[in-house]
């Protein structure tokens, strides 16, 4: 092996100095923004898990006999969405939501979480399992389901709009929605200060699925 001469070396430390910047630029580069439209089949078809970070169930309750609204938000715990753009009849949805209710910084005379009401230590979980799709727009459907609320079954819609489907920052196919869901507190038995509290409460749902 030849010797490296002064020269030599000092030609090569200059190179790595002026590629060291390059390599540096490269490790640094951020991740790709995300490319996401409100076209269903920018998602491809397949399993798709919730991203509980990015969820959230809130609760609009009548109060004073309608004249005002009370809101209320759950945690979505998981769900999970077997997506097909093209077939709305493959579509399924199943979600679990934590019944807690967080409403800081207010402070109810009754909590509502106590057994008058959501009684969150019998029951800490509600579901919604769909049993049909029908789309309403190019972007939109009613979802139809059972809702499981305080050991009680019931049929009910949420009204679904598609936020945006497509690839998250990390390449990664996503979809994600917004939706409402209309349901009379009586028919899961939850009949407590019935003048004091109205019986049609609007739920608003918003989830981002990704896949995998």
């Amino acid at each position: 092996m030849g010797k490296i001469t002064f020269a030599t070396g000092l030609a090569l430390a200059l190179g790595l100095a002026a590629a060291a910047p390059a390599f540096a630029q490269q490790a640094a580069a951020p991740a790709a923004p995300p490319a996401v439209s409100k076209d269903p089949k920018a998602a491809p078809a397949g399993v798709y898990n919730l991203d509980a970070n990015h969820a959230s169930v809130i609760a609009r309750i009548p109060h004073g006999g309608g004249v005002s609204y009370s809101t209320m938000r759950f945690g979505v715990t998981k769900g999970v969405l077997n997506w097909d753009p093209a077939n709305a009849a493959a579509i399924k949805l199943d979600v679990t939501v934590d019944t807690k209710p967080h409403f800081d910084p207010i402070v109810y005379r009754l909590g509502p979480d106590g057994e008058q009401m959501l009684n969150v230590a019998k029951f800490p979980t509600a579901t919604f399992v769909s049993t049909a799709v029908r789309p309403t727009g190019a972007a939109s459907a009613d979802v139809d389901g059972n809702v499981t609320l305080l050991g009680v079954t019931k049929p009910g819609t949420i009204k679904v709009e598609l936020v945006g489907a497509g690839k998250n920052n990390q390449g990664k196919p996503v979809v994600g929605f917004t939706g409402t869901l209309v349901l009379k507190r009586s028919d899961f038995g939850m009949t407590f200060l019935p003048n004091a509290i109205g019986d049609n409460v609007t739920v608003v749902v918003d989830g981002e699925f990704i896949g995998g």
